[in-house]
Order: C-alpha cells, then structure tokens, then sequence
C-alpha cells in the first residue's frame, strides 16, 4: 500500500487483515532461507498476528524456545545442527498457550555460497602482481571485457587495472596514482605525459575492448584504448576546459577540468553532476548513473559525437514509479542490463529499493525493497535494505546487490524474493568461508561472470577483489 502525495510515494506498507478470533496467525517468516553449514545458530523472525507472551514456535511439530517481542512477532534459533545438510525444509508455525496453532510457512536450508579472495592485501597501496601480491586503494566498479579479464575502476589510486580471473594478477592499464585530468597527447610537458583519473567510479568494456570510465571527479565519460603497447586515454562525453595557466596545470596536476551541470547533446558539450555506475548494451548506448542529478543518462557510443540524453527521471530527488515522465530516483548510483536488454536494473540507493526501468516503454517500476532500511528477507513489499550501492544481473534475471551500509550481499529471485547471499551484517573484521560466515567491509562494486557463474565483489574497506560461487 502506498500513499500518493506530492513529491511521489510514500514507503510501502504492507495491509495486514487481522483475524477475527484470537487464533495466531503467520504472515511472514524472516529470513525463509538458510545457508547449510554456517558455523553459528541462526536466528528467525515470525511476523503475524494474536501471538501471546507465552506462544511458542513449533518447528516441524516441536517446540523450540522462543522470544516474544510483540503480538505481531515472536522470534526463534535455528540450531547448527539442524542447518547441517541442504535441501530441508521446515514447517514453521506459531502456538499459543491455548494450544491454538497458526497456519504454517516454511524455511528451506539451501546449498551455502563461498567466499574467496580473489587478488588484493588487507594493506591500501598501489602494486601490480600476483593476487597476493596486487594492492588497491578502494577498488570501486567492474566489468569484463571480451578477454575475460576483470577491469576494475581502482578509486582512489585513480587508476584502471585489469585483473586475470583465473590467477588473479593484477597490472595497470592507465591511471599515475595522482588524481588529475589528463588526456593523452595534451602535453609534451613529461610531467603531464601520463593520462590522469580523479575518483574513477563507473566502468563498462566494449566488444571492441575500448574501456569507458565514469570519471566522477571530474564529471566526464573518459574512454581508453590499448593498441600493441600503448594507451590512448580521450574524453567522449562532459564538457571540460584546457587549462592553459602553468600554475593552475601544477596545482590541479591536471590540463584540463571538467564542467559539472546537467545538459543533453553532443559529448562534447553534455554536462554531468555525479557519473558512476555504467552499462553498455550491445547496440552501443551507455547507460550511466547520473547519481547526483537523480537521472539514468545515455550515451551514444556508435555516433562519432557521443551524443547523450536522458533515459530516465526527471532531475528531482524523490520516489516515484511509473511512466517516464515522472519517475524519481534517489542517488541511483548503479545500473545492470537484464539478460534480454529490455530492462536497465537500477540501484536506488537513497530510497533503498531494487528499480528496474523498462528500456521499451521507459516506465519504472520496484522489483525489490519497502524503501524502510533494514536487512529483511523477503518479498518485495517486505525486503529491506540499507543503502544498495552496487546490482549486477545473473543469467537467469537474478539480481545480485551489494548493500553496503548492511555490508552484506543480497540477491533478489526472478520471482521478487530478497535472500542474503553472503556476509554477517555490522561485522567487519576480513573473514573468507560460508555466505553467512564471510564479513566485507564497505562492498560496492559486483559483477557476474557467467562464465563461471560466480559474482565477484569490490570489497572497498578490505582492499580486495572476492569471489562468490553462489
């Protein structure tokens, strides 16, 4: 249910029928999936109606001790024992003392996911090497080009790296260290000869391997080009200025500076606020989160102007589904294509919901997410998050988040049901293993390898790249 107001819709709340007699009643069960093999009990919530402070939760007939938190919920343990082995279930249901019983619902023990590290040290730094000897300084966004490689938007290092799947070695594809804006051949000065970043955040490979960067800082859609050994770094979209005073070239380590705004057109004099996430479709057009602007932008990449317009939203902060002409995003800050190109599946960030905007019609609608922050399991109208930064979609339309403030990873079925892939929520102290059992620190950026039918993650806070075989 959602009130129309002004400015949009409200939160999603759910419209609960209570019974009419005072039997217990289950509505939900949170989470409805475990992962088998966890090192630690896990602890699930039974929403409803006309629980008693004696209610107990009977699971597969027999009682368990329960925590009474309210006439709407009452929560329980699963025990390590009974979550040893996948592909269980367990009926769920709610007694009172009366020895009313509710309906039942179910809790499935799936097959566990597992974490690795895949390259990255705990310790920041700049270093190419092998995956236990490459550092990152905050790795953000990545994408696979057509070798396979992973190439990853290195944030602060303002650099971009590509990373060998397989092995995990790590080397640099451009990007000095230093925050800047350089374009190749805008000086012979040698302190300026090397193409400079600052915060690159959003990146997308091409079929014909050229690499397109959001480069945040300086508000512009930056492109790269490797031929033989050398690297050609060039500015396709957001209008900028060269800088032709030494002083401010030395100051700014840069020669040129971006323009930041909003404006559709030719690249070279479209303006950006905030570029980060991307996506390229395979007819060419790239997608990009315009975070700061509250817009979906696209690119042109076939037209020898780069032309760009506005895909989605309507520049106001807010939350609004529907036709194009008045949805409203909050910081989108990611964007995933479905498997058929149809959709652009979109990171809301501020309003903490799973959007995908349908590329045919240009309506949006919520795939996942009350907009309430939280961790909740569930459907959509019942799944929270808390500050989804980062979406990658899997083969089959699942959609996998990175939820960052939660630092956990989500995945949401083709059929809208929000489970927790992997993490252990506040904790963030570096931990490889079982789903449940890892810990990330800061996740944001996550793609999909279908070649291997893993995700892999940017864990910022830990410096490193994961792998997760879901």
């Amino acid at each position: 249910m959602y009130v129309v107001q002004s400015t949009g819709l409200s939160n999603a709340t759910i419209l609960r029928v209570t019974p009419a007699n005072d039997n217990p009643f289950a509505y939900t069960v949170t989470p409805n999936e475990v992962q088998a093999g966890t090192d630690r009990a896990t602890v699930i919530s039974v929403n409803g109606a006309n629980f008693a402070e004696k209610s107990k939760v009977l699971v597969n007939g027999t009682e368990v001790k329960t925590t009474f938190v309210g006439k709407a919920r009452v929560d329980f343990t699963l025990s390590k024992d009974l979550t040893d082995t996948a592909n269980v279930t367990y009926q769920i249901q709610v007694k009172n003392n009366d020895g009313t019983v509710s309906n039942p619902l179910a809790v499935t023990v799936v097959r566990a996911s597992v974490v690795s590290t895949l390259a990255g040290k705990s310790l920041d730094g700049f270093e190419d090497g092998d995956s236990e000897t490459a550092k990152f300084r905050r790795p953000s966004r990545m994408a696979i080009g057509p070798d396979g490689f992973y190439y990853v938007a290195d944030q602060q290092n303002n650099a971009i790296r590509r990373v060998n799947p397989a092995t995990g070695f790590t080397e640099t594809i451009a990007g000095d260290g230093q925050p800047g804006y350089v374009d190749s051949g805008d000086s012979t000065d040698e302190n300026f000869s090397v193409p400079r970043f600052n915060n690159p955040l959003g990146i997308a490979v091409a079929g014909d391997g050229a690499i397109y960067v959001a480069d945040f800082g300086n508000r512009v859609i930056r492109r790269v080009r490797i031929s033989g050994s050398g690297v050609t770094v060039d500015t396709v979209a957001g209008e900028n200025d060269l800088i032709e005073d030494k002083d401010e070239r030395a100051e700014t380590k840069s020669t040129r500076r971006g323009l930041q705004g909003f404006g559709n057109g030719v690249g070279a004099v479209a303006r950006f606020r905030g570029p980060d996430g991307m996506a390229l479709a395979s007819n060419g057009i790239l997608y990009v989160a315009d975070a700061t602007n509250q817009y979906i932008r696209a690119v042109d990449t076939t037209s020898a102007t780069f032309d760009v317009t506005t895909a989605s939203g309507i520049g106001i902060v807010g939350f609004t589904d529907g036709a194009v002409s008045t949805a409203r995003y909050s910081f989108p800050l990611d964007v995933a294509l479905t498997p058929d190109e149809s959709g652009l599946v979109v990171a809301d960030f501020g309003n903490n919901r799973i959007r995908l905007f349908d590329i045919v019609t240009g309506s949006v609608s919520t795939i996942a997410g009350s907009g309430f922050e939280g961790t909740a399991s569930g459907g959509p109208l019942v799944a929270q998050f808390r500050g989804p930064i980062g979406v990658t979609v899997g083969s089959d339309g699942t959609v996998y988040v990175t939820d960052n403030a939660s630092n956990t990873i989500r995945k949401v079925s083709p059929e809208g049901n929000t489970t927790t892939l992997a993490g252990g929520g506040s904790r963030s102290k570096f931990k490889d293993g079982i789903g449940p059992d890892a810990n990330f620190k800061d996740p944001r950026g996550i793609l999909f390898d279908p070649s291997i039918g893993s995700v892999v993650v940017s864990d910022q806070g830990h410096q490193r790249l994961r792998k997760i075989v879901p």
